[in-house]
């Protein structure tokens, strides 16, 4: 496997890619964290509204018009484990939420182990920088000195030719002088670099050491939310082989479900008896009184009160016979 430490160094004395290109990937590694842990609550929010549905569901349907049988303990049986899914949603979602706490737990210590680091890099990156400063400045400083020097012993030198002593007492003093700033010059800057390659070296041990760590901290990163989201997985199959038991609860039920059984129990807790009403005969008004007057002439029925007497007409006796209404009771019966 390739490694941080070997691949995130820069040429140029100064640069920072490497270390920036680093944080980014554990910023974006946090960010990622983050995200995965919303994904957990809002399915762990889900997974509850899902629960208190199901169970409201069984509280608000009681089925109480079906009477008692194979279909009513049916009915009983799946409401019952539908409140029990219910539930075991529910404590789906309180398990999905441990794991959220569980992956801003480990995002925090990732957090922590990571600035720690990045502090430290960046405090030894300021130091190189400020070391790194203080060789430019004494090297130039240097080499304005030397050119200085240079330039008084030149002219001291031409100044051998002339017959002027206090001048060319004064010029070899002033290269003297300059030369020994120079030294002086000479003496800072190697200092500097010596100070530098101190600093430049404490800063690549500690630049290593962090590869090295925030490689680990990506590797743990990664394999932390593959087993998380592995949890998340066996939680959400374990959730569907609960379910389909408490199914398989409601299918057995179901299969005992007999409208054969029921409509029995049905008859037997209710029935009326077996015994059909008699038919309505039909019964003729006059041959009736023809029976409880044996034959004898029927007396005509009294009028309404009030009214007088209706004559008896002798045309219409004529016409239907007797006045004992067998004719009339068989123009009746046409």
């Amino acid at each position: 496997m390739a490694r941080f430490v070997d691949n995130f160094w820069e040429v140029e004395f100064n640069s920072t890619v490497g270390f920036d290109i680093i944080m980014k990937r554990l910023h974006d590694g946090r960010e990622a964290c983050k995200e995965y842990e919303k994904f957990l609550k809002e399915r762990a929010k889900a997974e509850e509204l899902y629960a208190q549905t199901l169970i409201r569901l069984t509280k608000k349907l009681t089925f109480k018009e079906e009477i008692d049988g194979t279909l009513r303990r049916s009915i009983d049986e799946v409401i019952a484990q539908t409140e029990t899914i219910g539930n075991s949603h529910n404590n789906m979602h309180q398990r999905l939420l441990e794991e959220a706490k569980k992956v801003e737990e480990f995002r925090e210590t990732q957090r922590e182990v990571r600035k720690r680091e990045e502090e430290l890099v960046k405090k030894m990156q300021s130091q190189k920088k400020d070391s790194y400063s203080r060789v430019i400045n004494s090297k130039k400083n240097y080499e304005s000195k030397c050119k200085e020097a240079d330039q008084a012993e030149e002219s001291a030198f031409r100044a051998r030719q002339s017959p002027n002593a206090k001048e060319i007492e004064k010029l070899t003093n002033k290269k003297d002088k300059t030369r020994s700033y120079a030294e002086i010059a000479d003496d800072q800057y190697k200092a500097a670099v010596d100070a530098l390659e101190v600093t430049r070296k404490d800063w690549e041990k500690q630049m290593a050491t962090f590869c090295v760590k925030t490689q680990a901290l990506e590797q743990d990163r990664i394999k932390y939310l593959r087993n998380s989201m592995w949890v998340y997985t066996n939680v959400a199959s374990i959730q569907c082989c609960t379910d389909d038991k408490l199914y398989e609860r409601m299918r057995d039920s179901l299969e005992k479900c007999s409208d054969k059984e029921d409509i029995d129990s049905f008859i037997n807790s209710k029935r009326t008896g077996s015994a059909k009403p008699a038919p309505i005969n039909y019964e003729c008004y006059y041959r009736d009184r023809q029976r409880n007057s044996n034959g004898s002439r029927m007396p005509r029925p009294a009028p309404p009160s009030g009214q007088p007497p209706v004559p008896i007409q002798r045309g219409l006796l004529a016409r239907n016979g007797s006045i004992d209404g067998t004719r009339r009771t068989k123009s009746l019966r046409r």
